[in-house]
């Protein structure tokens, strides 16, 4: 079995209204799968859990909003050289990021690797 850090991406989105900025938070979570192909499918499923509103109590900047899966921007696999064994649970987060990112065509570029620039918002 292999662990590998998957870098999932969510987006806010506003319920009430047109919105300029891709306000996104990259979550890094602990996979363990058999190869990438299957690290790369739980880490769609993670992601597509994550989505939602809170039960319609979610807001950011004091507008409703829910989160919104955008992608896995990639996988790193993970080794730890210093122990004998691994204990980790399975899927869980190692870190996170939340970004600020200007439009969906920068977002787009930021998931498929390219350099773009951007705000850290943490």
């Amino acid at each position: 079995m292999l662990w590998f850090g998957a870098h999932i991406v969510m987006r806010v989105f506003y319920k009430d209204g047109d919105q300029d900025n891709c306000l996104v938070m990259e979550n890094v979570i602990l996979i363990s799968a058999n190869d990438d192909e299957e690290a790369e499918q739980k880490a769609e499923t993670i992601g597509r859990s994550l989505e939602g509103d809170s039960e319609g109590t979610f807001t950011w900047k004091n507008r409703p909003a829910y989160w919104g899966f955008v992608g896995v921007r990639k996988l790193v696999e993970i080794r730890n050289s210093k122990s004998s064994n691994d204990e980790v649970d399975d899927a869980s987060e190692i870190s996170y990021s939340i970004l600020d990112i200007e439009s969906v065509e920068l977002l787009r570029k930021f998931m498929e690797g390219e350099e773009i620039t951007l705000k850290v918002v943490e």
